[in-house]
């Protein structure tokens, strides 16, 4: 049995794949190399796992990750 479909390559953003090392790859592909900048830099929050704290390098390529308040 031979699979002839290729996922979908998608160009990344020059300011996110020079952070990632990716140039052009599936969604999954990106998404994979995000989360394992996120996890190698720490920045997933211990607590909450759902909340990613943005770093210097991140901020501007993301801007809408930042800090989520805590509500006491």
């Amino acid at each position: 049995m031979h699979l002839e479909q290729q996922p979908e390559q998608y160009k990344v953003y020059p300011e996110l794949a020079s952070l990632l090392g990716v140039k052009e790859d599936s969604r999954v592909g990106v998404v994979q190399a995000l989360w394992n900048y996120i996890k190698v830099q720490g920045l997933q929050d211990k607590v909450d796992r759902r909340m990613v704290r943005a770093d210097a390098h991140l901020r501007p390529v993301c801007p809408l990750l930042r800090v989520p308040e805590r509500r006491f």
